[in-house]
């Protein structure tokens, strides 16, 4: 296939884009108030090479989604989210299995068959049935309706949306369900990789999982990756 020159008028304009969004002031403080934990905190970080040596847990929670549409038609989607676990360097398993290799604990729909526009429904109605994300309304005291930013018929429009959807919220629920493992202790650390203000959950009830999570002592770290450097956020 013969070469095709990029023109520099279009390398020129992403360039442009690039270094616009890279040094864009977002007016954020650089140094938080300790009274109001939705501003930046500072705190000590462990050395790398300490890790290990320490006694505090370092939960790490990631989802992912895909689908497969077929010519006649039929098409299999999933959705799945987990975390796993290391303690004095070593994995410690989250589940209930006997598996020797799988020690995280990890979640994802039954209904993975869509034969029509119905089956997102499903898909989105089985989502509130997972444990984790029961327990999350229980702790919010809420409904769907005022839990999530959108509406069904909006996360329900089309397949890729509903199943980003459920990934998201999922891992969400997940931080709630490491809080409050029996082992989980202050001074442990929960890594999610996504930032902790996705759009899918109002920001009301982000703020009381963040609050929860700092009356507890556990650091919610998340690392972004919207730029060409990783950036943390902590509860």
């Amino acid at each position: 296939m013969p070469g095709k020159e990029i023109p520099d008028s279009a390398i020129e304009l992403v360039a442009k884009h690039i270094n616009i969004r890279s040094n864009k002031n977002y007016y954020i403080p650089v140094i938080g108030h300790q009274e109001n934990i939705e501003t930046p905190q500072i705190f000590e970080i462990i050395p790398f090479d300490q890790i290990d040596d320490s006694d505090r847990r370092f939960y790490a929670i990631d989802g992912s989604y895909n689908s497969e549409q077929f010519y006649n038609g039929l098409c299999i989607a999933i959705y799945a989210a987990g975390y796993i676990c290391f303690h004095k360097g070593k994995q410690i398993r989250m589940n209930s299995l006997d598996d020797p290799v799988i020690l995280g604990q990890a979640y994802y729909p039954h209904n993975i068959l869509i034969t029509h526009p119905g089956h997102l429904n499903d898909i989105y109605d089985e989502l509130l049935t997972l444990e984790p994300i029961k327990c999350l309304f229980k702790f919010l005291e809420d409904v769907p309706d005022k839990v999530f930013a959108y509406k069904r018929e909006q996360i329900c429009a089309n397949l890729s949306t509903l199943l980003g959807f459920c990934q998201e919220v999922l891992e969400i629920a997940l931080i709630l369900e490491i809080i409050e493992r029996p082992e989980t202790m202050a001074g442990d650390f929960i890594l999610r990789d996504g930032t902790l203000r996705p759009l899918q959950v109002k920001q009301s009830s982000l703020v009381k999982l963040g609050e929860y999570a700092h009356h507890n002592g556990v650091k919610v770290v998340a690392v972004t990756k919207q730029s060409f450097t990783n950036t943390k956020f902590v509860f």
